[in-house]
Order: structure tokens, then sequence, then C-alpha cells
């Protein structure tokens, strides 16, 4: 079975809305992006493996909800999304 991105998703109108799916999406890069530049990581035992999970996932969270590199720096620079 073909796992499919979000626009590639036939959703139901007024359930979900994949503007705000993003945005939410958007809002987990950005956490997890901050989650690497923190000093904690650092003293693990397992810290390759957590920076490479982290990685991971933001690539994920792109590729499945399309985010493109202008939508992160635009909401970076804004501020927006960030918690």
């Amino acid at each position: 079975m073909k796992l499919n991105t979000l626009k590639e998703m036939d959703l139901i109108e007024g359930q979900i809305h994949k503007d705000s799916l993003k945005k939410e999406a958007i809002q987990w890069y950005n956490k997890l992006e901050s989650e690497l530049h923190n000093n904690r990581l650092k003293g693990l035992d397992n810290y390759n493996e957590k920076i490479i999970g982290l990685c991971a996932t933001q690539e994920w969270i792109k590729h499945f909800f399309n985010i493109t590199e202008e939508e992160l720096n635009t909401t970076s620079q804004s501020g927006e999304n960030r918690k």
C-alpha cells in the first residue's frame, strides 16, 4: 500500500482543513528544530541516534505535509508558529 502525502489525500471538506494541518506541522518542525539546538542533548549517551531521529522526523514532516523551505523560512523570520 502506498502512503500518500497530504496533498494527494482526498479529504472530506469540513472534516480536516489542509491549511490548518500544514500550520500545525510547521509548528512541529520548528519545535524539533529547537530541540536540535538544545544543549541538553549533548550529554546523552545516544546523542547521535537522537540527532538522526530528530532530523529524520523533520524530513518526514516536510515531505508528508508538502512544506517548502520558503514556508519554513517565512515562519521562522516572522516568529509565527513558534512556541
